[in-house]
């Protein structure tokens, strides 16, 4: 990546004045490296790749074949029906590093919907998710959990960071003497576990993680 960028800017000004540059704000490469990068030959995988990403390619975007639709294992498939000799774990590689992507049936469910009107608290912990004692500093949020019957059932938890432990979920969540700060994200479903957490008791501080 950093070859990429000194590739992209260094007509206009110049390798030496981007490394020193880049060396001041913590990425720190040399002219030399820069150089050294640019004169090493391509390495045997990068080589031999190209062939079947080219027909990976073309089968995963074939309006006829692929369509945009096919995941690593039909076009695995219809590669070798085609004769084209290649492992499976070579177009998984090659189809993930490409940004390819077969399409998943069934219905898409959305998770986490954020509510940019709601108000949300300070971020009291600043990022910091760290405590130095049990019961300090809890995060809470929701999962999904599949069924067999195909919907989804919405779990609320909260754990403690001290103790690296889940200390209660759904309606089963312990009261622990305060001061305690309550962190969770920004989601609708979020804040609502946060303002059930933090109304469990007094003297609980309610944060959100941004």
């Amino acid at each position: 990546m950093v070859v990429e960028f000194s590739d992209t800017h260094r007509d206009r000004f110049g390798v030496q004045s981007i490394c020193t540059v880049l060396t001041e704000h913590g990425c720190k490469i040399a002219p030399s490296t820069y150089y050294a990068h640019r004169s090493r030959p391509r390495s045997a995988r990068s080589v031999s790749d190209e062939t079947p990403l080219v027909q990976i390619r073309r089968v995963h975007t074939d309006p006829t074949i692929g369509r945009g639709l096919c995941g690593v294992r039909k076009v695995w498939h219809q590669l070798r029906r085609e004769g084209v000799v290649v492992a499976r774990c070579t177009v998984e590689r090659l189809m993930r590093t490409a940004g390819l992507a077969g399409i998943r049936r069934g219905r898409q469910f959305v998770t986490t919907k954020a509510d940019p009107a709601a108000s949300r608290p300070p971020d009291l912990v600043e990022r910091d998710f760290t405590a130095g004692r049990p019961n300090a500093l809890w995060i809470v949020d929701f999962t999904y959990v599949a069924t067999w019957s195909g919907m989804f059932t919405r779990r609320g938890g909260a754990r403690c960071l001290a103790q690296s432990s889940v200390v209660g979920a759904g309606r089963g969540v312990h009261r622990p003497p305060p001061p305690l700060t309550v962190g969770a994200g920004a989601g609708a479903q979020a804040a609502a576990a946060r303002a059930t957490v933090a109304c469990a008791g007094r003297r609980r501080r309610t944060a959100v993680a941004r």
